[in-house]
């Protein structure tokens, strides 16, 4: 078997979220190599979820046990109604905007002002 590791399939994700934020700066017009500092992704590890920040806010927080992607509701706080899959399906999402976007469009419902609709991650043993 040739299965990733939990700490390469991090690291790849943190790598596709940095990569992403860069897409969608160039998008915009952001060219110059002095913007790319502002668009660096960094996990911070912890005892229970590994947190992905990008320079220095908080973005994304992945659960170590199971490998869930979630929200924040504050630095080092969070959000289980913003759930964004595992470590195993990051390819299905756009990580380069304010919240992620499923490239289906099937999870791409927002409310009103723009958040994502509540989505709980699938319930584990």
């Amino acid at each position: 078997m040739n299965e990733k590791s939990y700490s390469e399939k991090l690291e790849a994700f943190r790598a596709l979220v940095q990569h992403h934020l860069l897409e969608r700066a160039a998008q915009q017009g952001y060219t110059g190599l002095s913007f790319k500092g502002n668009f660096e992704a960094r996990i911070k590890n912890g005892a229970k979820f590994d947190k992905i920040d990008v320079v220095t806010s908080g973005k994304y927080m992945v659960e170590v046990r199971t490998g869930n992607i979630f929200g924040i509701k504050g630095y080092g706080v969070v959000h289980r109604g913003h759930w964004y899959g595992t470590l195993d399906t990051i390819a299905d999402y756009f990580w380069g905007n304010y919240y992620p976007e499923k490239r289906d469009g099937s999870l791409g419902r927002q409310s009103r002002n723009g958040c994502p609709l509540i989505t709980k991650a699938p319930q584990t043993i």
